[in-house]
């Protein structure tokens, strides 16, 4: 897949399209850039995929299945104008040269301030809703099928196993 054609195939439809294919590809392009591939992409950075470009399509379909979702229960504030600003500063993001594990929760955050007034959530804390995403609040997130910013009590729930594993390269 070629992530220029995809991108003008991308500006060329929707919004939600266009900013998923591009955001995906910027960060798919940064993360196999800065830290390579291995068990680090998903489990720091939240993207999958053994490749640049599995993990294009993958992080695409994601974010196309939120937002669409959240699109038809009303919840999602869309800024098609901040796109660009998004872009540009996923791709100027500069690659660490510490370990990635020192370093993820802060890549999250600049994700998050530079993106997030793209695709934002509309529901107000204590109001009802289905996934995080839904929540507007910053720090909020949906606990009980209601966005509030969790506390220690909420954050240590039992985990369901899933029967799935991973493999891990040996080097990880």
């Amino acid at each position: 897949l070629d992530a220029g054609s995809a991108t003008d195939a991308a500006s060329a439809g929707d919004p939600i399209t266009e900013f998923c294919t591009r955001s995906a590809a910027a960060k798919c392009s940064w993360v196999y850039m800065c830290v390579g591939a291995g068990y680090q992409v998903e489990s720091l950075f939240g993207l999958g995929g053994p490749t640049p470009e599995a993990c294009e399509r993958q992080a695409t379909s994601a974010c196309e299945e939120d937002l669409r979702d959240r699109e038809s229960r009303g919840t999602l504030d869309f800024t098609e104008t901040a796109i660009d600003a998004c872009i540009q500063q996923l791709d100027r993001a500069p690659c660490q040269r510490t370990p990635a594990v020192e370093w993820a929760t802060q890549w999250h955050e600049f994700v998050a301030n530079n993106c997030g007034r793209v695709a934002a959530g509309n529901v107000q804390s204590g109001e009802a809703c289905e996934r995080s995403t839904d929540c507007t609040g910053r720090h909020d997130t949906c606990i009980g099928q209601i966005c509030k910013t969790a506390r220690g009590v909420d954050l240590n729930q039992p985990c369901t196993p899933t029967g799935t594993t991973a493999t891990m390269a040996p080097s990880d």
